[in-house]
């Protein structure tokens, strides 16, 4: 239980960073604004594969038994919640979180029209499809914390984002790509969207494949086997 508690303590505050502004510049002007956003995307991750793999090895303390319709859940809404993830980091996209900013056409924001913000909504939905099949203590205080930061972040990126773009700029670039899912109609699509896509599409696969089960040892198709 104490790595768990130290495990998310550091992602947390690893995630305050890039609010203190003198530290925040300091990294910036010695990796670039790509390469700190590079630095702070594969930390994010690394840091979460670590509190993810704390909380497997937690003690187990039940606070309800998993009905059998929770694990059918869970399977449908995590890879979604998977897809939107690495599809939103890989996609340009210099509204939100993700690995690349460059190549984002505003007219035609794809993925990003949907919702400005991929990675955080897809963590979202991560979230919610794991609590209910999941009814013990160090799983529910994950998914839920995970859950609620992600929903927070919302307002932060924003925040951050409209202050380093310009109030013009960011209006500007985010005016077919609202916060909400579909708030402004359906996006229009590229080419870029589609390999996107078919990356996350991949990712989950592969958890569902096996990468899950040896990573957390838990099969994700165990709903599959249930009544």
């Amino acid at each position: 239980m104490s790595e768990f508690a130290l495990a998310a303590i550091v992602f947390l505050a690893a995630h305050s960073l890039p609010s203190i502004r003198p530290l925040r510049a300091w990294l910036r002007a010695r990796l670039g604004p790509r390469g700190y956003a590079l630095a702070f995307s594969v930390s994010s991750l690394g840091l979460l594969g670590w509190l993810l793999s704390a909380a497997v090895r937690a003690p187990y303390v039940a606070l309800w038994a998993p009905p059998p319709w929770a694990f059918h859940l869970t399977l449908l809404l995590a890879p979604i919640g998977t897809v939107l993830v690495v599809a939103g980091l890989v996609r340009p996209n210099p509204l939100s979180i993700g690995f690349v900013s460059r190549g984002f056409d505003p007219a035609r924001p794809g993925l990003a029209g949907i919702s400005r913000h991929p990675v955080l909504w897809g963590f979202v939905v991560w979230a919610v499809g794991h609590l209910p099949a999941n009814g013990d203590l160090v799983s529910v205080s994950l998914f839920a914390a995970l859950g609620l930061f992600s929903l927070a972040g919302f307002w932060l990126v924003d925040r951050r984002h409209r202050r380093q773009l310009g109030a013009a700029d960011w209006r500007r670039l985010s005016a077919r790509a609202p916060a909400l899912p579909l708030a402004r109609g359906w996006p229009r699509f590229q080419p870029v969207d589609a390999g996107a896509l078919l990356l996350g599409a991949l990712a989950a696969a592969a958890l569902l494949g096996g990468l899950h089960l040896w990573l957390f040892g838990v099969d994700p198709l165990i709903g599959l086997r249930m009544v």
